[in-house]
């Protein structure tokens, strides 16, 4: 069936926003793909490019607004403050937030716009999929291991998402200005807020549709750099902390120790062991217990999988990559004297892979076993 005519002619008008820094030749290709996607658009609609790069990008960016008939605003480096200004320049009822690194699909408006026709006011917003594109390298292979990309599939694997990144998740205008759009008081320039709104609408009686045939292709590019991904992991870690520590701890509650809540423990249990036979040698402890926990997990992991034993390694990689989330948490809880970090999680809930059950437990035994190899060894050492 032709997704693009059903015979709906009185389709909702939608406002495109887009924040970008600096990324002039991705801005292109996605005004490219958006005017395509305009066009078969039953309804009216807009591009609005929020843009706060350097003299020459800005320069491109903007030349490229104006051979595509989009809007080009000056915005602060910050992409919360660029997205609010999105949504007080909207035109239109529907607001579709796309990240500048993407390219839409022919039919990403009309998907938006379709869903929100067939839904009632308790709709909020719609979710699409945001399929990752481009070469495959290693470094990528690594990545894909990690929970990262979860959020990314929502609309694939459930019918009401509890929140949606902005790479491709449209809201209706009134909502958002009722909601004084996306927090701003967060630290960092991004990151967070986009799930923050989504938990946030949902405490209102919002949903969140999903829609899988609302589809946009993001670049693998900006992912390939292991040290950027280490770096923004390390910065989601602490947005974890204020978003879900901090504003909304209703999400958190007890659950299974994690890696970081056990190292510290057992740093902090040697440390005082150590001054109090004035020795350094049970320092090595927590290392070798980390050390065990990674290797038998990993091997477990790819075991389970039934992988070949070479993954292993990649497998190592995109746990090290966790840790740095988690190690972001609970840093961040220390310096905002923010307890909970020790000992609450988020419950989840529906947001993960099946599989990733068997994963947890495989992480759990993972590091009891190597408690007792770390011990152990302590012992044969003695």
């Amino acid at each position: 069936m032709d997704l693009v005519r059903r015979g709906m002619t009185n389709l909702m008008g939608i406002s495109v926003v887009i924040p970008t820094r600096n990324r002039a030749r991705y801005v292109e290709d996605l005004l490219v793909s958006l005017r395509t996607a305009q066009d078969r658009f039953d309804g009216p609609s807009e591009v609005i490019v929020v843009d706060d790069s350097n003299p020459a990008e800005a320069r491109a960016i903007e030349a490229s607004c104006q051979r595509f008939g989009a809007r080009f605003l000056q915005g602060t480096p910050s992409v919360r403050q660029k997205r609010n200004l999105g949504i007080q320049e909207a035109s239109f009822p529907i607001v579709l937030f796309v990240d500048s690194d993407c390219v839409a699909h022919e039919d990403l408006l009309q998907q938006h716009a379709l869903t929100y026709q067939d839904a009632d006011k308790t709709v909020a917003g719609v979710v699409g999929v945001t399929e990752f594109v481009g070469r495959e390298s290693w470094r990528w292979e690594v990545v894909r291991r990690t929970q990262f990309l979860n959020a990314f599939s929502f609309a694939r694997r459930m019918e009401f998402a509890p929140w949606a990144t902005c790479s491709n998740t449209s809201y209706r205008r009134e909502v958002l200005r009722q909601a004084n759009g996306f927090e701003t008081s967060f630290p960092f320039r991004l990151g967070g807020d986009d799930m923050e709104l989504g938990i946030r609408l949902g405490k209102e009686g919002y949903k969140l549709k999903c829609n899988p045939a609302a589809l946009v292709y993001h670049t693998r590019d900006t992912w390939e750099s292991l040290s950027a991904v280490w770096r923004r992991a390390f910065r989601w870690g602490r947005m974890d902390l204020h978003v879900n520590h901090r504003k909304h701890r209703d999400r958190l509650g007890l659950g299974m120790p994690r890696f970081s809540q056990v190292f510290l423990l057992l740093a902090v249990s040697v440390a005082v062991q150590g001054a109090l036979n004035q020795t350094a040698r049970p320092l090595l402890l927590p290392f070798l217990w980390g050390a065990g926990t990674l290797v038998i997990q990993g091997l477990s992991t790819v075991r389970m999988k039934e992988e070949p034993w070479r993954d292993f390694f990649y497998e190592l990689a995109a746990d090290l990559l966790g840790l740095t989330f988690e190690f972001g948490t609970l840093l961040e809880g220390f310096r905002r004297l923010e307890p909970s970090a020790l000992f609450k999680t988020v419950q989840r809930g529906p947001v993960l892979p099946g599989f990733d059950h068997r994963e947890w437990v495989i992480q759990g035994w993972s590091m009891w076993l190597a408690i007792g190899l770390a011990l152990a060894t302590e012992v044969v050492w003695g």
